[in-house]
């Protein structure tokens, strides 16, 4: 659908400036209409203010889903081995701290270091 806008509004297709500004208005439409799922009438309602929140949710939620996944992988590099369904509340408790020290890397660091997985790591002596 993407490449079939791009050709609508091409200059070859529309060589009128009026008339490809229309057909770019109309392109607008189809797009977010065909990725949001909203009709020609919300569409119609949006302003920035209800664009720029959602950017702001979706940065939220992608930075959540980054850090979980980053402390998740040095947890398994720090344990030498995979996650097990009980390291998940460790993973929940390293994702909280990291939040409320705003997403410090040394907090990752100590909050691995510290956790009861990698100080009872299998198969090494606390000599």
């Amino acid at each position: 659908m993407y490449k079939f806008m791009r050709k609508y509004v091409s200059e070859k297709e529309c060589p009128d400036d009026m008339q490809r500004l229309e057909r770019l208005m109309i392109q607008d439409y189809v797009l977010i209409s065909a990725n949001t799922g909203l009709r020609v009438g919300e569409i119609r309602q949006l302003t920035w203010d209800d664009v720029l929140g959602y950017e702001e949710h979706i940065t939220d939620e992608k930075t959540d889903l980054y850090i979980e996944n980053l402390t998740k992988k040095m947890l398994v590099y720090a344990l030498g081995r995979g996650l097990e369904f009980y390291d998940e509340r460790v993973v929940d408790r390293i994702v909280r701290r990291l939040k409320s020290a705003e997403y410090c890397h040394d907090e990752l660091i100590m909050g691995i270091v510290k956790s009861l997985p990698f100080d009872m790591k299998r198969g090494e002596s606390s000599n």
